[in-house]
């Protein structure tokens, strides 16, 4: 058995697909709360193949990306799912690593939070299980895919 999560569980639950895909469609924000224990107000903006992205309810706007491997409990406002939305469609979806190829192209300022901390900087490198971030000081660090939680895409 992989211990790399991503690759573990690389298609988004049909059910936490089908309420974040409802959530954004009806423009409400969903509480997700990660492995961590951490519970985030997210207005989603999109519903990947193994990930969701979205807005968190600050003043700031951070947009944050949550593999869904990180996904522990959703809460909305409402009915989640009723009996007509059990199934899920499956369009094209982008990937996490896709996310994170794009995130280094735009030389994003991001904070990788993982469950022994945060990590701060640019995304360098998106290898098959790893990114290469360059911190704020001369050095870099590599931050394993599979341990990731969240990531937070600050404004450049």
């Amino acid at each position: 058995m992989s211990t790399d999560r991503t690759l573990a569980h690389s298609v988004l639950s049909p059910s936490v697909g089908a309420v974040a895909a409802t959530a954004k469609a009806k423009g409400q924000s969903l509480r997700l709360t990660v492995a961590t224990g951490v519970s985030l107000e997210v207005r989603i903006s999109h519903v990947g193949r193994d990930f969701v992205a979205g807005s968190l309810e600050t003043p700031e706007g951070v947009t944050v990306i949550i593999p869904s491997v990180s996904i522990v409990v959703l809460d909305g406002d409402g009915l989640l799912m009723d009996d007509g939305e059990t199934a899920f469609p499956s369009p094209a979806r982008s990937h996490l690593r896709a996310l994170l190829a794009n995130s280094q192209r735009l030389s994003h300022r991001v904070i990788v939070h993982t469950a022994v901390g945060h990590h701060s900087g640019v995304i360098r490198t998106v290898a098959g299980d790893a990114v290469v971030m360059s911190l704020p000081s001369t050095q870099q660090r590599l931050v394993l895919i599979s341990h990731i939680v969240w990531i937070s895409v600050l404004g450049n």
